[in-house]
């Protein structure tokens, strides 16, 4: 599996947080421009996956 990298923001550009809410097709409301902010996977024999999006 490969994945692009996006493009770095210009210099001196502020970032855009994705902090929002967006509307899906259905009306429906969520929480983040981007979408999730991360990952959590529990494997009761394994533990516990937290990933943050950064």
């Amino acid at each position: 599996m490969t994945a692009e990298r996006p493009p770095e923001p210009p210099r001196g550009a502020q970032r855009d947080s994705g902090d929002a809410w967006v509307e899906g097709p259905d009306g429906q409301r969520f929480w983040g421009a981007f979408g999730a902010a991360g990952l959590l996977v529990h494997d009761p024999d394994r533990g516990v996956l937290l990933q943050h999006r950064v």
